[in-house]
């Protein structure tokens, strides 16, 4: 808050934003926003940011619920909300849509360039929604407000005042679907004298690969006019794409992100998933799938 404070003394438009790590509970959420909300110090109608980039759930739609929570109360208080984040935590752990269309153009993106005191459009984080862009974080914090938001309470949303409804109540949970596969594969049929290695080296798929994404549990009891799927044949058909490792990621948020199963996850990154579904992954790591 001191802050705010100094900044508004400087004569600047001072804003807000509430660090939530409350995953997805949303009794936390209401306590811990109980207690800021309180202690804002800038104009009702200026911006409160939700910075929502730890602490998620496997449960992307409980998650989500806890966020249009927060962003309702905030709103109640008298503040224009906005949820800050960076795109591929949001993709992995909000239904970004469900956000929009309670708070629509409320996105403060963070996606950094690697230099430059400049926005370089080529490194926009293309979402629906976003509000404002955060470019850069090195060696200073350095946005573009692509909506004039940061005018508001200032010269603009001047007349907000808290709401004198209910406190709001907590979200209901929508049950949390998994994805659809995307997943096409490419038919191959076995031949005379194919093995599930030959097989591997005519595809490009690993052997566990073909196995998992074919229920085979023998590789030896496979035979001539064999349907296999596989994920391309020299080099025609789908190609490998790679997804790494984000903070919170498991082998379940791997499946409901990806559409493919556990097994077909593990096949394709043995050297990721050494133990199976015992395995311990890491921020960073590459997870390779086909598209």
């Amino acid at each position: 808050m001191g802050v705010v404070q100094q900044g508004q003394n400087m004569g600047l438009r001072m804003h807000n934003y509430i660090w939530l790590e409350t995953g997805a509970d949303q009794a936390q959420t209401k306590v811990a926003l109980e207690y800021f909300l309180k202690n804002i110090k800038t104009p009702y109608g200026s911006n409160i940011a939700i910075d929502y980039e730890a602490g998620a759930t496997d449960n992307v739609e409980a998650n989500t619920a806890n966020v249009i929570y927060a962003m309702q109360l905030v709103k109640q208080a008298g503040f224009n909300p906005l949820l800050y984040s960076y795109k591929p935590y949001l993709k992995a752990h909000i239904n970004v849509n469900e956000v929009l269309k309670e708070f629509p153009n409320s996105l403060w993106i963070a996606g950094y360039q690697r230099s430059g005191n400049q926005p370089d459009y080529n490194c926009f984080p293309s979402m629906d929604g976003v509000a404002m862009w955060q470019f850069n974080d090195n060696p200073r914090d350095l946005d573009v407000d692509l909506i004039g938001i940061t005018d508001n309470g200032y010269t603009k949303n001047t007349k907000v005042t808290p709401s004198n409804q209910p406190i709001a109540q907590p979200q209901p949970v929508k049950p949390n679907k998994p994805k659809q596969s995307t997943w096409k594969p490419v038919t191959y049929t076995v031949v005379n004298g194919d093995t599930l290695t030959a097989i591997s080296n005519k595809t490009g798929d690993s052997v566990a690969t073909i196995a998992a994404n074919n229920g085979i549990s023998n590789p030896n009891a496979i035979y001539i006019g064999q349907k296999l799927l596989v994920n391309h044949i020299k080099n025609n058909g789908l190609t490998q794409k790679v997804r790494y490792v984000q903070p919170g990621d498991t082998l379940t948020k791997l499946h409901y992100l990806l559409g493919d199963s556990y097994e077909t996850i593990i096949a394709n990154n043995q050297d990721v998933f050494t133990d199976g579904y015992y395995s311990t992954i890491y921020q960073g790591q590459p997870i390779y799938f086909y598209r």
